[in-house]
C-alpha cells in the first residue's frame, strides 16, 4: 500500500493541485487511513516504535513525497489546511492530521 501511496503522490510534484480536486481528495482519505494506522501502531507498539518509524523512513522517497503531498493539501495549499484557528485549538479533529503526524515522526529521525 505505501508504494502504490507512494508513486501516487509523484504526480503532485509537477503541478500545484488543491484539495478541492476529487483526485486529491481520494489520495488525502487514502493516506491518512494509512498514515492513522501507522501513527497508532507507534504509539501501541512502544517496544517496536523506532523499528517501525526507521523502516517507514528509509522506503525510497516517502518522506520527500508526503512533504509534496502535505503541500498540496488545503484550497490554498502550503499546509495552510493546519494553520486555521479550529485545527491549532484541537489538532485531533482534523482527519488529516495523521498525515502530518507520520511525516513528523519520520523526519524526527532524519533530523534527530
Amino acid at each position: 500500500n505505501l508504494s502504490k501511496l507512494s508513486s501516487r503522490k509523484n504526480s503532485f510534484s509537477d503541478k500545484k493541485v488543491s484539495l478541492t480536486s476529487g483526485k486529491v481528495t481520494i489520495y488525502a482519505i487514502e493516506t491518512q487511513v494509512v498514515c492513522r494506522l501507522y501513527v497508532l501502531l507507534i504509539k501501541l507498539l512502544t517496544d517496536q516504535k523506532h523499528d517501525i518509524t526507521m523502516n517507514l523512513t528509509y522506503l525510497p522517497s516517502l518522506v520527500p513525497n508526503l512533504w509534496k503531498f502535505l503541500m498540496c493539501l488545503g484550497p490554498k495549499g502550503n499546509m495552510e489546511i493546519f494553520l486555521n484557528g479550529s485545527v491549532v485549538k484541537a489538532p485531533e479533529k482534523e482527519p488529516l492530521i495523521g498525515i502530518l503526524e507520520l511525516f513528523c515522526e519520520c523526519c524526527s529521525i532524519l533530523l534527530l
